[in-house]
């Protein structure tokens, strides 16, 4: 049965802000850095049906796709877990009332839910088919997204701790961004050295945001420059003077086999205190347009080109920085998704 702190439960990332380790913090707005909140970060809102009498779910991670999924329980109050693309994982047995434990989809152990029976009597299903429906749906302006009603032209910061809470080492830790639609070549057209331009492809951007930001590579996997592009069609992207050289890079002339991709439009940095004994406070800053010093910035779709933050022994911790830069005269759009991933090895 898996066990909370755990696999994937190992590591667990929560707000700064607070206090003292482990104090009240819970406004997305105020991780300007310092002590731990008890507050973890979270992705989901979770909306249930049909829940199981007994049992509560107090988190859900983000590894978990999005919409319906089960939890499922027998009369010998075993549970099973499928996000809504998986099958039903590892059966995680709650024996008493207090009994904690992690459900996986099968094949993904990032997807997974954090379990608690809270009652003496057997859970049972308010259904016939032994299982609950569980909504998973992703919470906007939450600590990953930012929040609405940015000043155009501004640059925001926040930080969160990400601490091993488990008895083992978690070993080659990496945070990096996912991206946010297909891969394309700018074969048919790339930007100028600097000023506005235009990016062409000869596949096509249908999946991309309407509006957003690109991360530029060469050929060979070498970060050029991230832009802002301000219209998209199927095959261009239009980028004005001010989406240039973001997020500290650089504008430069683009090449016919550039590399493009959707990125969200944020950066990871770490703490300069770098890794710490559990309990430690990171550094702060004053307010969250004030960028904090020493941090060095990474924009990497994979993980040898994200924060590379490497071991963390049991009860240590390290304080993980975010900018989100709004060029100025960007246009705002119903949802605008930050999308990162992280990578680490048991």
């Amino acid at each position: 049965m898996p066990a909370v702190q755990t696999r994937a439960d190992s590591l667990r990332e929560y707000f700064t802000g607070a206090s003292s380790d482990g104090g009240t913090q819970i406004v997305p707005t105020l991780c300007l850095g310092g002590y731990r909140s008890s507050q973890e970060a979270f992705t989901y809102g979770i909306y249930l049906e049909n829940m199981l009498f007994g049992v509560v779910i107090d988190f859900a991670s983000g590894g978990c796709l999005e919409g319906n999924g089960a939890l499922s329980c027998d009369r010998f109050n075993n549970l099973q877990w499928n996000d809504s693309g998986g099958v039903p994982g590892e059966v995680c047995n709650l024996p008493n009332k207090g009994s904690t434990g992690i459900v996986e989809t099968k094949g993904r152990p990032a997807s997974y839910l954090r379990v608690r029976r809270t009652s003496t009597a057997n859970i049972t299903s308010g259904n016939a088919l032994g299982a609950a429906t569980v909504t998973l749906h992703p919470v906007f302006n939450n600590y990953f997204g930012f929040g609405d009603g940015v000043e155009t032209g501004q640059t925001n910061y926040r930080a969160s701790i990400l601490r091993n809470e488990a008895v083992g080492n978690v070993y080659n830790i990496q945070r990096f961004l996912h991206t946010l639609g297909v891969q394309q070549a700018s074969f048919g057209g790339f930007l100028p050295a600097s000023g506005t331009g235009t990016i062409i492809t000869t596949g096509s951007f249908a999946s991309w945001p309407s509006r957003g930001y690109c991360n530029i590579q060469t050929s060979g996997g070498t970060l050029r420059e991230i832009v802002y592009y301000s219209i998209r069609t199927d095959t261009s992207l239009s980028v004005p003077a001010a989406g240039r050289g973001l997020l500290g890079t650089t504008a430069s002339a683009g090449a016919f086999t550039d590399i493009i991709n959707a990125v969200p439009g944020i950066a990871i940095g770490l703490d300069v205190n770098g890794i710490q004994a559990s309990g430690s406070p990171i550094a702060t800053i004053p307010n969250d347009t004030t960028a904090p010093a020493g941090v060095t910035w990474f924009a990497g779709i994979t993980g040898p080109t994200g924060a590379i933050i490497g071991t963390l022994y049991p009860n240590q911790q390290i304080g993980i920085w975010m900018m989100r830069q709004v060029p100025a005269g960007a246009v705002c759009i119903p949802s605008n998704i930050n999308w990162l991933r992280t990578s680490a090895a048991a």
